[in-house]
């Protein structure tokens, strides 16, 4: 559960170094870009190919370079998303997991829950108020009503 919350906040910081700080005009740089820029930019970055760059500064410097101040101003963001590898190995190991990511927060909570009834039982025990006491703490604690659904239905099993 926490290394997929771990990874989602990699996505979400989305600096993909770790993984590698390369840039490359490729034909998948050019397949991703296709319905993004138009034929006369697509034909400038097609006479690219192969260029790769260690990180970002020397990838735009070249590019910017290559196809002009004003165009890499304009479209450089697009293009430099489109060219970085290390994105690219995230997306390709890893994007099932973002289309989990509010259930992977309410589990998340969830657990959290039970982490709170194991700590009360510890320090508590079992006692006739346990349960009232319980009920207190994690009404406090959660947020969501997805959580509360989710909760609902594992405490009636």
């Amino acid at each position: 559960m926490s290394w997929g919350l771990k990874v989602l906040e990699y996505w979400n910081r989305q600096d993909f170094s770790l993984i590698s700080s390369e840039f490359i005009i490729d034909r998948e740089t050019l397949f991703i870009l296709r319905d993004e820029l138009d034929q006369t930019c697509l034909n400038k970055l097609t006479k690219l190919l192969g260029i790769k760059a260690p990180d970002f500064i020397s990838f735009s410097e070249v590019i910017a370079k290559k196809l002009g101040r004003k165009l890499w101003e304009q479209k450089g963001k697009l293009i430099s998303q489109a060219a970085e590898l290390g994105q690219r190995k995230f997306l390709e190991k890893l994007s099932w997991l973002l289309n989990y990511e509010k259930e992977l927060h309410i589990y998340a909570e969830i657990l959290e829950v039970f982490a709170l009834a194991k700590k009360q039982l510890i320090q508590q025990g079992i006692h006739p108020f346990s349960q009232e006491d319980w009920l207190k703490l994690t009404n406090n604690f959660i947020a969501t009503n997805s959580v509360k659904s989710k909760l609902n239905l594992i405490t009636a099993q």
